[in-house]
């Protein structure tokens, strides 16, 4: 199973390795998938390339949040059929809490998009 994580840039590498880690841990307990056969590739997103409330990120006046109205983390978990519903539910549970206390969001900025995937 791969999952496609986009976040803003300045995450330490150990947020990152939490963040993979959790990833990795829940994907592993709710589809029962080893651990080795789960691909976290995470995709940094710089703040010149993000806007929102038509300002770019990186335009953002010093001492105000870079970080805004941005909905970030993302996740894109690439799924196959055989996998229930009820454990794409309980994934987005599990994985919205762990990644919004690693990445210091609110839970509800969030998102996870489940893609099904045919092989």
């Amino acid at each position: 199973m791969k999952v496609i994580v986009e976040i803003l840039e300045g995450r330490s590498p150990e947020q990152k390795s939490s963040i993979v880690e959790g990833i990795q841990e829940t994907i592993s307990n709710v589809f029962y998938i080893p651990q080795h056969l789960v691909t976290v590739c995470i995709v940094e997103a710089n703040f010149c390339n993000m806007a929102s409330s038509g300002k770019l990120r990186s335009d953002i006046a010093e001492g105000e949040s870079k970080y805004g109205a941005l909905l970030e983390p993302r996740l894109t978990i690439l799924y196959m059929k055989e996998h229930s519903v009820d454990q794409r539910r309980k994934a987005v549970r599990q994985m919205t809490e762990t990644i919004s206390e690693i990445a210091g969001v609110s839970a509800n900025d969030v998102l996870i998009f489940f893609q099904r995937t045919i092989i």
